[in-house]
């Protein structure tokens, strides 16, 4: 088991989490990849054609209860010898005012062990979105 406990969350591997209940599969929703089109204009307009800084393609969110939640899931990831941190962007500090209002910390990482690497994506780079409940109505 890879399960972690920071405050009052527990955090596991979904793949663990499922068995230990199985109800735990209708509270997730799968964030689809980005639109072909919203994804072309962000590397033509953005990135100037560099296609290799587009990153969050593929992404996801975990909502959580509290910052301490939040805290508590970004020390699990950052001691996961299979997760290369890539960069965290944190908009909810008071002093960013993201164009949209929303508010989350964003990291971008690659997934980098055994099972990665057989898969031949360990080089991929994804987003992943920590967004406080609070701010979830935004999804």
């Amino acid at each position: 088991s890879r399960a972690a406990v920071w405050g009052d969350v527990e955090y596991v591997p979904l793949s663990e989490a499922a068995v230990r209940d199985t109800s735990v599969q209708n509270e997730i929703k799968w964030t689809p990849l980005k639109p072909h089109r919203r994804a072309l204009v962000k590397v033509l307009y953005r990135y100037r054609g560099q296609c290799a800084r587009l990153v969050d393609v593929c992404r996801e969110t975990i909502v959580v209860p509290s910052l301490e939640a939040l805290l508590g899931c970004l020390r699990q990831l950052m001691s996961d010898p299979d997760i290369r941190i890539l960069r965290i962007k944190n908009s909810l500090d008071p002093d960013v005012d993201p164009p949209s209002g929303f508010r989350a910390v964003s990291i971008n990482l690659r997934f980098v062990g055994a099972d990665s690497q057989a898969l031949g994506i360990q080089c991929h780079a994804c987003e992943l979105r920590l967004v406080l409940r609070s701010f979830a109505v935004w999804l």
